[in-house]
């Protein structure tokens, strides 16, 4: 599975770009800028082949001889169901993660005012700057930001896996369990996304 070429080009890029002098050599104006253009045209038409890929793979049904129905009911449970609760659960985590150490933060601040105006009574103490939450945080104090990492917790898995699949056998299993999860992710992401909502603005 590793020498698919989906996953080939995906470990290329991430090279790239965790390479400054090899990522210089492809931004734009570079020696190699026409490349980088040439491949984000011929990537526009990615999500198209993909799901005319996905449709041919499901041409002939919805079932597959390597999976059962029992295991697909379950992998679309988990996927639709379980993993967006666990996605609520880590990101409650990192919010009350954040709010205590933004808490400890503005307590050392009070600390420091007092000790400054103690040791220096007749000098006027500005109060010092909020510190910086996106900094010191685990999630960013922005209530889009959270929904959209929210949001993809409840999302029925990528069509890339149909095509990082090994085989036309594996790819049209792989189809098989997508085929369902979309048919079912409209009516679970309209629950997520209003329960969601409800979490990010309350």
């Amino acid at each position: 599975m590793l020498t698919e070429p989906v996953n080939v080009a995906a470990a290329a890029g991430l090279a790239v770009g965790l390479t400054p002098p090899l990522k210089a050599l492809f931004v734009s104006g570079a020696p190699l800028g026409w490349a980088m253009n040439s491949c984000k045209t011929v990537g526009t038409a990615c999500f198209p082949l993909m799901t005319l890929l996905l449709g041919c793979n499901l041409a002939q049904g919805t079932s597959s001889d390597r999976v059962d129905m029992p295991s697909v009911g379950v992998v679309t449970i988990v996927r639709l169901v379980v993993f967006p609760f666990v996605c609520l659960g880590v990101s409650r985590f990192c919010m009350v993660s954040r709010r205590g150490t933004v808490c400890r933060l503005l307590g050392a601040n009070r600390l420091a005012s007092v000790h400054c105006d103690t040791e220096r009574p007749n000098t006027r103490h500005l109060p010092s700057p909020p510190p910086p939450m996106q900094a010191k945080g685990w999630l960013p104090d922005d209530p889009m930001i959270q929904f959209v990492i929210l949001l993809e917790g409840c999302v029925p898995t990528a069509m890339t896996m149909g095509m990082a699949a090994p085989g036309p056998n594996t790819q049209k299993a792989v189809s098989a369990m997508l085929f369902w999860q979309y048919i079912f992710s409209g009516f679970t992401m309209a629950v997520f996304i209003a329960i969601f909502l409800d979490e990010v603005l309350s």
